[in-house]
């Protein structure tokens, strides 16, 4: 994998030409192009000079090593008088009730499972939950706070929600999923919806990113999404700002600035539903913000579900049908595989035809987010099977996807070879493949150790190891038996 630690602040609104120091303990939240001041906690008391932002890169639980008393108030203190007026201290800190801690997962620093829920008195480096970082932070005399929540986590982040939005809506990027060694005792995904439709889960993130300041906090944002896992000329980041009803599409950098620019150019074409367009404002691609509902919104129920298939099945393809033709722009996209079939050929179609990105609004559907479209021709077919891969739940068998995209098994296995080319091939997406453990049933588990335990207690009994010359008697019969 690589380094996405620096997706933690490429979003953040830092002002031209600011003074930023960096205390960290890992690797740098910024990439080389910014000029960074930066030093570890042990040459903190060293540094001399004032700073528009310091940044706490996980080092925040390691104050005691530096103070000795009331160490992480000291350490926001320190930070404060280094500070230039309304400057802002950027504080990186795991949750010590995050959910993955609930589940088992071990502290990154003693590599001890529950340390979070059983304080080990010999672990003074400890971390907070959100109610005790606010608790430390107005005990040094900030005025103000904003919470960012990371995830799946601030050391790998593709998604940043703020307490306006983490209770609206769910992580689409991968789940933090549990080392090997530890036992997965729940489904994280199906409980922090649980927890957001109770106005909770802020408090159960597994990570913070805290804004601190005696000025103003927070900028217009309430959520980010980081598209960073891609090759350079596609990576993106998208800000959504609910007061203002913007959506904010911007480059990381200068690279993918042609790529953003082609977006919003495909948001004025037509398809198969009116796109939501885009206006292109200095350097950035921006659209209003839908307050309607999604295809994926919908479809809670087995009617509503018939209802919006067959309305999809039902709308008649435009494209030219024909067999395959060779295309050198076509095999650059998705590679050399060939289909035999006929299909709907179409040029300038939005392949990330999705439920998430069709919104319901006055009885039109309306299409967002024309990121993957091309001037070459594609099969509409195509499109369709990347609506019934990405939403498989709605799909029981291979028999309802291939009547869905009007095609056969032979040529869905084209589409997916298709597929994969585009996605690691063509965009360069990293597979976030993480080793981690399966969702056990806990109740099996307790059986399986109540065995064990059993076990264990035959075998260290007296008649077990009084018994032993005729279990050994007896296994040599079943040799001599066997020959």
């Amino acid at each position: 994998m690589g380094n996405y630690r620096t997706n933690l602040l490429c979003w953040y609104p830092f002002k031209e030409s600011a003074e930023i120091l960096e205390i960290s303990a890992t690797e740098s939240c910024f990439s080389d192009d910014r000029k960074i001041r930066k030093a570890d906690l042990s040459q903190f008391k060293d540094i001399k000079g004032s700073f528009d932002y310091i940044v706490l890169n996980d080092v925040f639980r390691l104050a005691p090593e530096l103070f000795l008393e009331d160490p992480h108030v000291s350490l926001l203190k320190a930070c404060q008088e280094m500070l230039k007026k309304n400057g802002h201290i950027l504080l990186t800190i795991e949750n010590r009730f995050g959910l993955k801690y609930f589940a088992g997962e071990p502290d990154l620093l003693y590599k001890k499972s529950f340390l979070g829920m059983n304080p080990d008195p010999d672990c003074d480096l400890v971390l907070f939950t959100k109610k005790e970082l606010e608790l430390l932070i107005s005990a040094a005399g900030f005025k103000n706070v904003c919470f960012y929540y990371p995830y799946p986590n601030h050391l790998e982040p593709f998604e940043i929600f703020t307490d306006q939005s983490i209770n609206k809506r769910q992580p689409s990027s991968v789940k933090n999923i549990l080392l090997e060694n530890t036992v997965k005792i729940f489904d994280d995904g199906y409980v922090n919806e649980a927890l957001s439709k109770m106005n909770i889960a802020q408090y159960f993130a597994d990570s913070f990113l805290v804004d601190i300041s005696n000025g103003s906090t927070g900028y217009g944002m309430d959520y980010v999404k980081i598209s960073t896992n891609r090759k350079e000329e596609f990576r993106i980041y998208t800000v959504v700002d609910y007061k203002a009803g913007k959506v904010y599409k911007r480059f990381v950098r200068r690279s993918s600035e042609k790529h953003l620019r082609n977006l919003e150019k495909n948001s004025r074409k037509t398809d198969r539903y009116a796109r939501l367009p885009y206006k292109w404002e200095n350097g950035t691609a921006v659209c209003d913000l839908l307050t309607c509902k999604s295809l994926k919104d919908l479809m809670t129920d087995e009617q509503s579900i018939e209802e919006i298939l067959n309305t999809i099945k039902k709308t008649p393809f435009s494209g030219e049908y024909r067999s395959y033709k060779e295309d050198e722009r076509f095999i650059n996209v998705f590679g050399n595989e060939k289909t035999e079939r006929k299909l709907h050929w179409k040029k300038d179609m939005n392949i990330d035809f999705i439920a998430e990105n069709i919104f319901s609004s006055n009885g039109e559907w309306i299409s967002i987010d024309p990121e993957w479209c091309f001037p070459f021709p594609i099969p509409e077919e195509f499109a369709l099977w990347r609506f019934t891969d990405k939403d498989r739940q709605f799909f029981p068998d291979m028999k309802s996807v291939t009547d869905f995209i009007r095609t056969d098994e032979e040529t869905e296995a084209v589409f997916r070879k298709w597929n994969d080319h585009f996605i690691y091939e063509y965009v360069g997406s990293k597979p976030m493949d993480y080793k981690g453990a399966f969702l056990k049933d806990y109740s099996k588990l307790c059986e399986d150790s109540l065995e064990a335990d059993h076990a264990r207690a035959i075998v260290q009994s007296k008649i077990w190891k009084a018994s032993k010359p005729l279990r050994m008697l007896l296994d040599f019969i079943k040799k001599i038996l066997k020959k």
